[in-house]
């Protein structure tokens, strides 16, 4: 089974998601975790052995990146950036659950699982909406785990 995980970031960004591919690798030990990032991701998360492929994005066309996707049938798929391009890209790719943050561009896609989480950090806030970065992309992972609610 393969499993991909789509971080294509800063640095900082890059690091903060290395909490939900080490526990994707735990939560499924003998899949293939395959990490789509670019060149800052690459030097960073080559030294880590639980990672099983590392592919660079940064040089790749949105052709080429589609047809890699689709190669490779994943039956699960975490994309940390559901922003409007790359939610267009996932959508014409073959993977079977997407699962990512809710947004206007995620939001009711078919294969696209979405965990609502708000973004904004305002004092009087409860601190379970003021979550950090790393603990969201936990929740995405935590989600992976359980089925999909069944359609109405």
């Amino acid at each position: 089974m393969n499993i991909g995980f789509y971080r294509a970031s800063l640095i900082g960004d890059n690091m903060v998601a290395l909490y939900g591919i080490y526990a994707m690798k735990c939560l499924h030990p003998d899949a293939t975790l395959i990490v789509y990032t670019n060149a800052y991701g690459i030097n960073l998360y080559s030294q880590f052995h639980f990672i099983d492929v590392l592919i660079d994005v940064g040089e790749m066309s949105e052709k080429t990146l589609i047809e890699d996707i689709n190669s490779r049938n994943f039956a699960l798929f975490i994309l940390t950036q559901s922003n409007r391009a790359a939610c267009h890209i996932f959508k014409q790719t073959n993977i079977k659950r997407i699962i990512t943050f809710m947004t206007r561009w995620s939001f009711a896609k078919q294969r696209f699982d979405t965990v609502y989480i708000p973004r904004f950090s305002i004092a009087y806030v409860p601190y379970v909406l003021r979550l950090p970065q790393y603990k969201r992309i936990l929740k995405l992972v935590y989600h992976s785990i359980n089925p999909p609610p069944p359609p109405l």
